[in-house]
């Protein structure tokens, strides 16, 4: 399980009433958003110039998050660490289509650093988790070529590694800071926009010959092919994965909880999206259940309902006495939300690399 959301500086009372008002049909949430509006957000791409590619995001609330990509040459091993060697076209019994078995998940190295913590807190290593999950999610289903190291593949005795960098410019959500809230969402949309962004040499060399490549940055081929169309959900089907941090208290499901919002919920998820390859929804990569940290809400009340003993504790949410598991039905009705969702934040953020190409400067949505 993935480590608490976050610490909340409201009073019993005061987180009382926010459980109360989040479990109501339709629910008010403390900045009167939709339960699957998002939060204003800036965004920029190509910002780090000796990087093949990067985006920085920053909430309204200022969380701010910065991802740099970059890439280099590297040797394909197998699983042993021996060296992929092609065999000669006169070699005997080899069959066609035989090979090493490859790591290819060694291709791929995601660091995230947040401010505050050290290397190894439990959260980074749970960010770090997320998006590698996600960006080797399309390959477990498809075939190996078709997912991002299909892209990372140069020819059978060398690859690209990429090197993805995250920044989180942001208190961790574990500090009481006013600022603080969960960085799931920012660093997953951060991540996907630097990918987007993230352009490889043209090669100049054929076949399994030693990589060459053009010295020309003009003719750098993008990592991921830019959309033709106006929606991202239609083409290209191959794009990097987005996580969204979902909650729900009572009936209700809400997607980009806030962090008082967390401090209330019943359960805390990560979805994890991809691109359907065959139709215009996405398609489920994964799902996290992120711990939450149990408040206590003083309610001198409850001795007089029946069969629970006076003084005993209701926790954020009503439950009482402690905290309990999550109903199949709740699980199923998120994911319903968020897939019914996940096309306008495709959408959103295939405007914002829309806006940067054509010069508008930082996107707002």
């Amino acid at each position: 399980m993935a480590p608490a959301t976050t610490i909340t500086p409201l009073s019993p009372a005061e987180l009382a009433y926010l459980a109360t008002s989040l479990s109501l049909t339709p629910p008010i949430r403390p900045d009167c958003r939709l339960p699957t509006q998002f939060r204003p957000l800036a965004a920029e791409t190509d910002i780090l110039p000796t990087c093949n590619g990067s985006a920085r995001m920053v909430w309204a609330d200022g969380a701010e998050c910065v991802a740099g990509v970059k890439a280099e040459v590297e040797r394909t091993e197998d699983v042993h660490g021996v060296p992929t060697e092609v065999p000669d076209e006169g070699t005997q019994g080899v069959q066609a289509g035989a090979g090493p078995v490859v790591n290819r998940r060694s291709w791929v190295e995601v660091s995230v650093d947040v401010q505050g913590l050290r290397d190894d807190d439990p959260l980074n290593v749970f960010l770090a988790g997320v998006v590698m999950e996600g960006l080797f999610a399309g390959a477990a289903v498809e075939e190996p070529d078709a997912g991002l190291t299909g892209k990372l593949k140069i020819n059978d005795r060398y690859h690209w590694k990429l090197y993805i960098d995250i920044l989180l410019i942001t208190p961790p959500p574990t500090s009481s800071a006013l600022s603080t809230t969960h960085p799931l969402t920012l660093l997953s949309f951060t991540t996907h926009l630097a990918l987007r962004t993230t352009k490889l040499p043209l090669p100049a060399s054929q076949g399994n010959e030693d990589p060459i490549f053009h010295d020309d940055w003009d003719l750098a081929i993008p990592l991921y092919a830019p959309t033709p169309t106006t929606s991202a959900t239609l083409a290209p089907p191959s794009l990097p994965p987005i996580s969204l941090l979902v909650m729900t208290i009572g009936p209700n499901v809400l997607l980009d909880p806030s962090r008082d919002e967390l401090s209330v919920a019943e359960a805390v998820w990560s979805i994890t999206l991809l691109p359907s390859y065959s139709t215009n929804k996405s398609r489920i990569a994964g799902i996290r259940t992120l711990e939450t940290i149990p408040v206590v809400i003083e309610d001198k009340t409850v001795g007089a309902k029946p069969g629970i003993a006076p003084g005993a504790p209701i926790y954020e949410g009503g439950v009482v006495g402690g905290r309990g598991g999550v109903a199949p039905e709740t699980v199923k009705k998120a994911v319903k939300v968020v897939g019914r969702c996940a096309s306008e934040v495709w959408d959103a953020l295939e405007g914002i690399l829309r806006m940067e190409r054509e010069g508008v400067g930082a996107a707002t949505r």
